[in-house]
């Protein structure tokens, strides 16, 4: 397990054992998006670079790392995520107390605009934490839908005697050294957590933290001279040691060497585009069982089409066309997800649904300033309009329990059609007295009670 993942698999822990008291419901459910987004310095007019040996702190390794990353097409931000997932732990804890969650294992998360890296816990948080992370980390929702719809992150040829500009910098490493009381849960001689009627025991140690923070400053030249982009990409990593561990606190060249590892994506992000993935939050209803269980199992189309049907059966229910805009930005259909989340956040003011409105523009401006720094003209993958199968006509309605679905009006007379779960979307077609004619989404069609619909 990476050093990231014990702290921030303990603090997931933590945060999801609070947040039923600090919101009255988990996380909200979310469609994971992974696209390419533009960089924070994009650059126009630039389709060739050489990267220069680097200065300073093992620039020559830094400039190696940054050819690789800048030509690597599956090129990812490796920390946003971690940085993104941590922020909403943090609003938990923020609201039942940050440092609670944060000595209830042991040491805060450093971090920083350019990179996240956990601290490094000790053996016997780690041990407490590894049997619980990864089921927690799964609980967290389904894959990304990655959508490409000509989009790139390898827009730059790197190297050779015709190049548009150079990259060139320098490498620099600061630390500091931290002393701080922590609660930490008791061990036995064997590391295991001492535990009395059920419960962790717990001690105050003296723990220390050594933060490193080596920090690229770069610069993109254009080849007839003037400065087109400059910036700096800090990499933060932190280790902390408790108790008699203390003296086992990592050095400051074997942390620097650890953040060195992400510095070359780090500095290319900077001013090149890079794939991300963004939670598309929507609510939880119970209009979407089916929806949710479509999407734990990775079929985002499929959970669209029946986020639409859904939708149907309750027109006023803006949480339901919230869960179809999300579905459909994570296809990478964004104008008509906009349309959507526009409609939602019209008929109930939910900030999500504000929030979603102002993602989707943020979205498309993004589209644009790919348009225009680098040429990539975005089309989804996906065509909308034939993505899900064409409704049967009629009225929806819903089974309000199991029922059977009949050939006929007479139950000794009619033959089984189909058995119906509770739940089951049908279109009706006619009523006769107290019994109706429906067609089902298969295309079956056949009579059943009223009364067994809503």
């Amino acid at each position: 397990m990476s050093d990231f993942r014990i702290v921030a698999g303990a603090l997931l822990v933590f945060a999801l054992a609070v947040s039923s008291l600090a919101y009255g419901a988990p996380m909200s459910p979310a469609v994971k998006a992974e696209r390419v987004v533009p960089p924070a310095s994009p650059i126009t007019g630039i389709r060739a670079l050489n990267v220069e040996e680097f200065g300073g702190w093992e620039g020559a390794e830094l400039s190696t790392r940054l050819r690789k990353a800048l030509v690597d097409p599956a090129r990812l931000d490796p920390t946003q995520n971690a940085a993104e997932l941590l922020g909403d732990i943090a609003k938990l804890g923020a609201e039942l107390g940050a440092e609670v969650a944060s000595n209830a294992v042991g040491g805060a998360v450093a971090g920083s605009a350019g990179a996240v890296v956990g601290e490094v816990a000790d053996q016997a948080v780690e041990g407490a934490v590894n049997a619980v992370v990864d089921g927690a980390f799964d609980a967290m929702g389904s894959d990304a839908v990655r959508t490409v719809g000509g989009l790139r992150a390898d827009v730059y040829t790197v190297g050779g005697a015709q190049a548009d500009a150079v990259v060139r910098g320098s490498v620099s490493v600061a630390d500091k050294v931290d002393k701080f009381q922590s609660i930490r849960p008791k061990t036995d001689e064997d590391g295991k957590i001492i535990l009395t009627n059920g419960k962790p025991e717990a001690v105050q140690v003296e723990c220390s933290r050594r933060t490193v923070t080596l920090t690229v400053d770069w610069q993109v030249v254009a080849a007839a001279g003037g400065a087109l982009a400059q910036g700096a990409a800090p990499i933060v990593v932190a280790d902390t040691q408790c108790g008699d561990q203390q003296g086992k606190l990592a050095s400051t060249d074997a942390l620097a060497k650890k953040a060195m590892e992400g510095a070359g994506v780090a500095t290319a992000n900077a001013f090149a585009p890079h794939w991300d993935t963004e939670r598309l939050e929507f609510r939880r209803s119970a209009a979407l069982r089916e929806v949710m269980e479509l999407h734990r199992k990775d079929q985002p189309a499929q959970a669209l089409c029946a986020a639409r049907i859904a939708a149907l059966t309750e027109p006023e229910n803006h949480e339901l066309v919230l869960a179809v805009g999300a579905f459909t930005e994570g296809l990478g259909h964004v104008h008509e997800a906009l349309k959507l989340y526009e409609q939602a956040a019209s008929m109930d003011k939910d900030k999500l649904a504000a929030a979603r409105v102002s993602g989707a523009k943020t979205r498309l401006a993004q589209l644009e300033t790919m348009r225009a720094a680098y040429g990539l003209t975005y089309v989804p993958d996906t065509q909308l309009d034939t993505l899900c199968p064409k409704l049967p006509e009629g009225r929806i309605a819903v089974v309000k329990r199991s029922a059977r679905l009949l050939s006929g009006q007479e139950a000794g007379a009619a033959s089984l059609v189909a058995e119906l779960a509770k739940g089951t979307k049908v279109f009706i077609q006619a009523e006769d007295g107290g019994m109706v004619e429906v067609k089902l989404l298969t295309g079956q069609s056949g009579w059943l009670p009223l009364k067994e619909l809503k």
